[in-house]
């Protein structure tokens, strides 16, 4: 009876793990014809996914798949120029990310679910972070770290 049982347990579970490899399906095909999307930072955010993704004609830029189509929001760093958008986080009812739109440098942008602004040019001779602006939600406030210019890397909030 004991030899049975486990035979009955080990062959459900090859059977669940064979099912599950044969589940993988392409979403979406942003840049066809090519070796790949360069796609990063695929980030849930209520029935959404937003990512970075490169379309051979918009350079790496902001998109979002909402279970049904991938779209471009928008192109920050227009042309075949990257953005780069990285970092995305809810705040509220706003995606809160990372990007460089060719004239600030890195700053923290914010997605409405109509279109991507600029927050504040924190550094306006420079990058405000070169590296992770370390978004954190914290008593309904945003933190993270950036560099005024100034003051060096300190903890700023957004509310």
């Amino acid at each position: 009876m004991i030899k049975t049982t486990k035979s009955i347990v080990l062959f459900a579970l090859l059977n669940l793990a064979t099912t599950h490899v044969n589940c993988q399906t392409l979403v979406s095909d942003i840049n066809p014809g090519t070796g790949g999307s360069d796609l990063f930072d695929i980030t849930a955010i209520g029935s959404n996914l937003y990512l970075r993704a490169e379309d051979g004609t918009n350079g790496r830029e902001f998109w979002k798949y909402d279970g049904t189509a991938t779209t471009l929001i928008q192109d920050i760093n227009p042309g075949a120029l990257n953005s780069n958008p990285e970092q995305f986080i809810e705040f509220g009812s706003d995606v809160i990310f990372a990007a460089n739109d060719g004239t600030n440098g890195w700053e923290v942008w914010k997605y409405d679910g109509v279109s991507a602004t600029l927050i504040q040019d924190i550094n306006p001779n420079g990058d405000a972070n070169d590296e992770e602006f370390k978004f954190t939600n914290f008593d309904s406030d945003l933190y993270f770290s950036a560099d005024d210019g100034t003051n060096g890397m300190e903890l700023w909030k957004y509310d």
